[in-house]
């Protein structure tokens, strides 16, 4: 909204860039132009005004994301251009720069057992793909869902980096697979409080049966989620929550 004598933002635009779209930088500001109405009718409909220090915080913002997504040269300027109605039109000049790009990619920590669960081969993460550190995310996270589906409750994923030629804008990346010790799933412990002042409507012995996971299955995540979900959909539970044994 806007006060008095402030200036409204009647356009937003993005120029230079060329890896993301406009509409998708213009999630990542503050600065919004007013509504489709009011830029059109000039009349009713929301009216966004400028704010120059969140402008400012826009272009670190534009160059935070693009760093994060592997542009490290990126470079952002805006332009604020007056109308004579005294409304101005946004821009954001972007020079992208060269992206970084995965030269090598070491991964440790597999072997026999783990290594065919943990299938690192399609992975977004590989060389030649831009150093984008939500895609290093995606692959850490990936690696950490499949083992923990298959046996090992503890797995995790420790990740390094390094941007090592700034010229030639490469990185190495290294990820060490900790998959922890296999496990099956042991005793089943069932807190089942009714609320206060209610009868326990159902025995322990009836929550087990209702549950798609039992003693000596091999320990899945997965499973355990799908487990708390049907035990939640049969309404017989106001809240349920499956989690390990400390």
């Amino acid at each position: 909204e806007c006060d008095p004598g402030e200036r409204e933002v009647r356009s937003l635009k993005f120029r230079g860039n060329h890896a993301y779209r406009g509409s998708e930088l213009a999630l990542r500001v503050s600065t919004t132009p007013s509504s489709f109405a009011r830029r059109t009718f000039h009349v009713f409909g929301k009216r966004r005004c400028l704010d120059s220090d969140e402008l400012r915080l826009d272009v670190g913002r534009l160059r935070l994301f693009y760093n994060r997504h592997g542009y490290y040269s990126a470079a952002v300027d805006t332009s604020v251009v007056a109308n004579p109605d005294s409304s101005v039109r946004v821009t954001f000049l972007i020079n992208e720069g060269p992206p970084v790009l995965v030269d090598s990619l070491r991964i440790s920590g597999l072997d026999s057992v783990t290594a065919p669960i943990a299938s690192t081969k399609e992975l977004d993460l590989r060389p030649g793909v831009v150093f984008d550190r939500t895609r290093l995310q995606g692959a850490i996270d990936s690696i950490k869902a499949r083992l923990r589906d298959h046996g090992f409750p503890r797995a995790d994923v420790a990740a390094s980096y390094t941007v090592y030629d700034t010229v030639a804008h490469k990185a190495r990346v290294s990820l060490e697979v900790i998959p922890g010790p296999h496990a099956d799933i042991g005793q089943i412990r069932v807190f089942n409080e009714p609320l206060p002042g209610a009868p326990q409507r159902l025995g322990d012995s009836t929550v087990l049966r209702l549950l798609s996971v039992s003693t000596g299955d091999e320990y899945s995540e997965h499973a355990l989620a799908d487990a708390q979900r049907e035990l939640y959909q049969s309404d017989l539970f106001r809240h349920v929550e499956v989690r390990l044994a400390a």
